[in-house]
């Protein structure tokens, strides 16, 4: 077991994927918390009250596609339960991960290192695949 929730995000109809990272995750001692997922693949983008159109263009240069805003409400619910867990720390999973079979103790390891940095003001670690994000590299 961690020492710090892992939340992992999982789409209603993909019992397979909720299978398949309940299998790698229990391999390495690390239960969860499963947060169901906004599914926004047949979302009418222009009419959700929570998206700003003009904004994204402006930042992205298109607007985002529905399954993008499902994504992201669904990481907003996961740090929702993560706020509300009062926990120091947390792993956000999707449920198409696969992880290496050291992977959470890599991550222990990475945030023993980073707590013990002066100055240290990281909020989220990205910690997959750098293709097609908007990140800062630490």
């Amino acid at each position: 077991m961690t020492d710090f929730p892992i939340f992992l995000i999982n789409l209603d109809r993909s019992p397979e994927r909720l299978a398949a990272a309940t299998e790698a995750l229990e391999t390495q001692g690390a239960g969860f918390i499963r947060i169901p997922a906004f599914d926004g693949r047949e979302l009418d983008v222009e009419g959700y009250q929570d998206y700003d159109s003009l904004t994204m263009r402006a930042y992205m240069g298109r607007d985002m596609t529905g399954g993008e805003i499902g994504c992201y409400v669904s990481h907003v619910r996961a740090l929702e339960a993560f706020v509300d867990s009062g926990a120091p720390h947390c792993l956000v999973l999707e449920d198409d991960m696969q992880p290496q079979p050291d992977a959470i103790s890599r991550l222990r390891v990475f945030m023993d290192w980073e707590m013990q940095q002066k100055g240290s003001d990281w909020y989220v670690a990205h910690i997959a695949q750098h293709r097609l994000k908007i990140t800062t590299r630490i």
